[in-house]
């Protein structure tokens, strides 16, 4: 599979600002044949949020950039970061420096949200 790694981190070239989720905020997804898999959020803006992955996490195989899928998101605090959205994945970067080193961010883009209605 296709892993974009960007080691360059100097220039952010997000378009959206970010921000530290507040309060509990995870993500799952769920694929055919893999059990699911739960995530931390590092950041969340309106339109995306970046998802930390364990550079050993099986998960990384099944993960590639452009790929569309359905995420869950959950939050006690911010109501619009809850429930099912269809996201595509638009980044898979490695950190090799910091708090989060020895895990990739993997960026998405949220494309809709999910009617459950």
């Amino acid at each position: 599979m296709a892993r974009a790694v960007k080691k360059d981190r100097s220039t952010e070239k997000r378009s959206e600002s970010r921000g530290a989720p507040k309060g509990f905020h995870g993500a799952s997804i769920k694929l055919v044949g893999v059990p699911l898999y739960q995530f931390k959020l590092r950041d969340t803006s309106e339109n995306g949020a970046s998802i930390l992955v364990k550079e050993d996490s099986f998960m990384l195989n099944y993960l590639e950039v452009g790929q569309k899928l359905n995420i869950n998101f959950s939050s006690d605090l911010e109501s619009d970061h809850n429930g099912d959205f269809k996201i595509e994945i638009v980044h898979i970067t490695k950190v090799d420096e910091g708090r989060y080193k020895g895990h990739y961010l993997v960026g998405v883009k949220i494309l809709d949200k999910e009617d459950t209605s």
